[in-house]
């Protein structure tokens, strides 16, 4: 692995910060952020695209017969609009899918004679079927996928769309997340899902980006297609880092769990691995987690220890080790001492999108009491916390109301699916391109 920079090219800058150093002898829970800042030395600060890295994208579109009276129509045009925005310098695979999957076009680069005939098939396309979703994405993938060092440090991408349940071949959502966990560690391709309409999974769209370093939409209307592809596109032209990672090592005894919404990988009991993924330029992260140390002698440590991975044109390259150190102490210092005000409100909003996305789910499910009781138990988290940081206390607050209004009136398909959107966004650090822009609205 090289930890060298090349000239002109990508560093990402990485601050660790504790909420407290302070912990009880007894053992204690931390919370962590982890600021990640993309600085891109490339010139210009958006560059033509001679300059900027080729991009390998598949985009995989459901034909299935509930995509008719619209949806499928918008969906190529959305498609053809994106394929025109590209040069002969990028390529591109097309794939519809109901219970067949359909290659209209294997990886070609987008010259003006492949751009027609992806029309020209695109245009004969009619919604049909049921809903082989998985099989459809993994023939995305696979049609992009490289087995040589070409294109190292360039972005690779399936976009999924669909408006139905995978209900053709493996529909388990954790089996699919999996797979698309390794797909973009092991291929660098990253896959974001584009849900619309009332009748899809976001039980599965939402977990499937999270594990392929993509992102999560959902489209309330046919509409929608056309500007949240467009977004997509335009962050992939700005890509600056490929497959950023967060590594973590730990002391035996400390638990490390997420707060955020990124994949986590663990290879061993103390170190594990926080897939990111693609990074555009002058973008930043905030990854939170959750330290449990276990019981230890006064004045002893316990140390976090963090650095940064990436892949840029020039090859893999490292950050930094940063260590955030701990010492165990009795109730008294503990109490008394200060927590970092910037680290309590990236945990506060955090673990309150957490809450609320889990509870969303819970009550798609029917299940409206563990969903209220799912919402308390964050907010007593959040009370507790807020002696010594204020900014959890409004979020609590919050959280209490949406419990006891999940428990006293029904939800809309509509209403749980856009919950667990803008949460996930929140623990993304992601933006709602619906509206056409990239305003982070939370």
């Amino acid at each position: 692995m090289s930890s060298r920079m090349a000239t002109n090219e990508t560093k990402i800058r990485l601050k660790a910060s504790p909420e407290a150093r302070l912990i009880l002898s007894t053992g204690d829970q931390r919370h962590l952020d982890f600021h990640l800042k993309v600085d891109d030395r490339r010139a210009p600060a958006s560059p033509a695209a001679s300059q900027r890295p080729p991009i390998r994208l598949a985009l995989v579109l459901d034909r299935s017969g509930s995509m008719s009276r619209g949806k499928l129509d918008t969906a190529k045009m959305a498609a053809l609009q994106v394929l025109e925005r590209l040069t002969d310098r990028d390529q591109a695979a097309v794939v519809v899918f109901d219970d067949r999957i359909d290659v209209l076009s294997s990886t070609v680069a987008l010259t003006a004679p492949a751009r027609e005939a992806i029309r020209a098939r695109l245009g004969g396309v009619e919604a049909r079927g049921s809903t082989a979703l998985h099989e459809g994405w993994l023939t995305g993938a696979q049609a992009i996928a490289d087995d040589g060092n070409e294109h190292k440090g360039s972005p690779a991408r399936v976009l999924l769309l669909t408006d139905g349940l995978a209900n053709v071949g493996k529909t388990d959502p954790e089996e699919i997340a999996t797979e698309a966990a390794q797909v973009h560690s092991r291929a660098g391709i990253a896959t974001s899902t584009f849900g619309i309409g009332d009748d899809y999974d976001e039980g599965l769209l939402g977990p499937m980006a999270v594990a392929g370093g993509g992102q999560f939409h959902h489209l309330r209307q046919a509409a929608e297609i056309i500007t949240t592809f467009s977004g997509e596109l335009g962050a992939l032209l700005d890509t600056a880092a490929t497959q950023v990672s967060l590594e973590l090592e730990v002391g035996l005894g400390t638990e490390i769990a997420l707060v955020s919404a990124y994949w986590l990988d663990k290879t061993s009991p103390n170190t594990m691995t926080v897939r990111i993924g693609d990074l555009p330029a002058s973008e930043e992260r905030h990854v939170v987690v959750s330290a449990t140390f276990p019981p230890g002698a006064v004045q002893t440590d316990r140390e976090v220890r963090a650095r940064v991975t990436w892949t840029d044109k020039a090859g893999v390259q490292q950050g930094e080790w940063q260590t955030v150190r701990f010492t165990y102490a009795d109730a008294a210092a503990v109490e008394a001492q200060a927590h970092d005000a910037e680290v309590a409100h990236w945990a506060g909003l955090h673990l309150g999108a957490r809450a609320r996305q889990d509870a969303s789910y819970l009550r798609r499910q029917g299940l409206a009491a563990q969903a209220g009781a799912r919402l308390r138990d964050t907010r007593d988290v959040l009370r507790r916390s807020a002696r010594v940081a204020p900014q959890m206390a409004p979020i609590a607050a919050e959280l209490d109301s949406l419990a006891e209004e999940m428990e006293k009136r029904a939800f809309s398909s509509h209403e749980l699916k856009e919950m667990t959107f803008r949460n996930q966004n929140v623990r993304r650090g992601q933006h709602d391109l619906r509206d056409g822009d990239r305003s982070n609205k939370k």
